[in-house]
């Protein structure tokens, strides 16, 4: 190889570095042995409000974040300091990182900023081990201090490098994959991504990366083959395997890049399995809480085709001790009764038992009337017995969505439920008799399938709008409601690119819209 094709193929590696640091989501800096900064992204640049020509070149990268100099994480990454000398700076707020040896990670509230911020640095080193500077992460977590908002704003950061950068490839705390963008074959992986899913570079070289997955999913097929230079793409929970058919859930940030003269993606991987357990308890317990709260109208269900057996049994009682005979035609009857109540309670418990089951964030090709129809199976009896007149307008022609049965089930009974307690709250708190109506429609409107849930209850205020989608907000008395009903609502909707809005006013009743992209 020639100096010449070794100089060129170097700066084609800086500019991809430097594509991939600068175009990141993920506000990224990179600082060197001498503590002077040679990167400052873009996202850097909008979460800190200081231009990279402001810092770069410079030893200034605590400025946006401290009102005097101080060794900030990267700094302390380069000099290894000692874990006392870490605590006078960051007390018990730092830890080290639980995915790359000798990387740290804290989360801090920063006053100059008005924002809190996860952050976490990792030092580059050279093919010899020595440390030749360190890079730092850090990311938004002000709304949400959860990890998807901070996995979402995470995106790809790194590929085939050269040797100066190979250590900043290998040592992301994520796996990263360089695919074709054509036959979205991998071409490379770094280290991390062997150790996560259990596979050599080897033995995923020139494999599918959607194999790793799904690789019928339409959302990434399609999304893939939109994407075009300078943008990315994040892909919320999507179940990967490791070797062996090791489940897990992602997150999938993919950007568009060019490597080595061929169009690539950079598809970074973050395992958010544990957040999405989380969520999936949280609902099941939401589930718990609802099955609790229809006990009743459960039972009234349950007991309609056990007084037919009842009946049915009395009857044949009464003909043996009378010694009487049951005629043929009897006979079928009576069976008819039986075998039609027998399936009529049946299905009432396989469909508690499917809805109490613990579901996931599946996506399938599902009708939104299907999971609004079951709805009312369980909640019939409630509805009758207080009083409301239902208006059910389901359009049959319909378009798919991608979405849970069993979770959208969860959504829209949260969403009747609120709508029930409303117009029993205007009820007992207004001496005037009013129509208590509930309506429910679907429909289809440029390629978005929606529902809404109207009642004509007691309403809300703007105050109580504006707060309405908050966890563990609630205008119900104590004890009637927790206050996550219409939270985990809201967080199922959005798990299926949904959105959920709502309009109300005082006295007069709320309408609930939930919409779904088409497919």
């Amino acid at each position: 190889m020639t100096n010449q094709r070794v100089y060129e193929e170097s700066l084609a590696d800086e500019l991809l570095i430097s594509q991939i640091i600068d175009g990141s989501t993920a506000p990224t800096f990179v600082i060197n042995k001498e503590h002077i900064v040679v990167h400052w992204n873009k996202a850097l640049e909008r979460l800190t409000g200081c231009l990279a020509e402001e810092i770069v070149g410079t030893d200034r990268q605590w400025k946006p974040f401290r009102n005097k100099k101080r060794p900030i994480m990267a700094d302390i990454i380069l000099d290894q300091y000692e874990a006392g000398e870490i605590d006078k700076y960051y007390g018990k707020k730092w830890r080290r990182s639980r995915l790359i040896e000798g990387g740290y990670e804290a989360e801090e509230f920063f006053p100059n900023l008005n924002k809190w911020i996860f952050f976490t640095a990792a030092p580059i080193k050279n093919t010899e081990g020595k440390i030749i500077g360190a890079i730092e992460t850090l990311w938004d977590t002000t709304e949400k201090k959860e990890a998807e908002d901070q996995l979402e704003r995470k995106n790809r950061r790194l590929a085939d490098l050269h040797e100066r950068y190979i250590s900043l490839f290998d040592n992301d705390p994520n796996p990263i994959f360089i695919v074709d963008a054509k036959t979205l074959r991998i071409l490379d992986m770094n280290r991390r991504a062997e150790i996560c899913y259990n596979y050599s570079k080897e033995e995923l070289h020139n494999s599918l990366f959607l194999k790793l997955g799904d690789e019928n999913d339409e959302e990434i097929l399609k999304g893939l083959k939109e994407l075009k230079d300078e943008q990315s793409l994040l892909f919320s929970k999507k179940k990967h395997y490791k070797k062996g058919g090791v489940p897990f859930h992602v997150n999938i940030s993919v950007s568009y890049a060019t490597y080595k003269k061929n169009d690539v993606f950079i598809a970074s991987t973050t395992d958010v399995s544990e957040m999405v357990e989380k969520d999936i308890q949280l609902i099941q317990a939401s589930k718990m809480t609802t099955l609790g709260l229809m006990a009743s109208g459960m039972a009234h269900e349950i007991n309609q085709p056990l007084n037919v057996l009842q009946i049915c049994a009395d009857f044949f009682m009464k003909m043996i001790n009378k010694k009487e005979k049951i005629s043929f035609e009897q006979l079928k009857d009576i069976a008819e009764d039986i075998s039609n109540n027998v399936t009529r309670a049946a299905a009432i418990i396989k469909h508690l038992r499917d809805f109490s089951r613990q579901s996931d964030a599946a996506r399938n090709r599902i009708n939104l009337n299907d999971p609004i129809r079951e709805v009312f199976n369980v909640l019939g009896y409630q509805i009758k017995s207080h009083n409301i007149q239902l208006i059910i307008e389901l359009d049959p022609a319909l378009p798919s969505v991608m979405a849970d049965h069993n979770r959208l089930e969860q959504v829209f009974i949260n969403l009747v439920t609120n709508a029930i307690d409303a117009m029993d709250e205007k009820e007992s708190g207004s001496k005037k008799e009013f129509k208590k109506l509930l309506t429910v429609k679907t429909f289809a409107e440029n390629n978005i399938v929606a529902a809404t849930v109207a009642d004509t209850g007691i309403g809300m205020s703007k105050e109580t709008i504006g707060k309405i989608f908050e966890p563990f907000f609630t205008t119900k008395m104590v004890g009637k409601g927790t206050g996550l009903g219409v939270s985990i609502s809201h967080g199922i909707v959005e798990d299926y690119d949904g959105k959920i809005d709502m309009t109300s006013e005082i006295g007069k009743g709320t309408t609930f819209k939930v919409t779904f992209p088409a497919v």
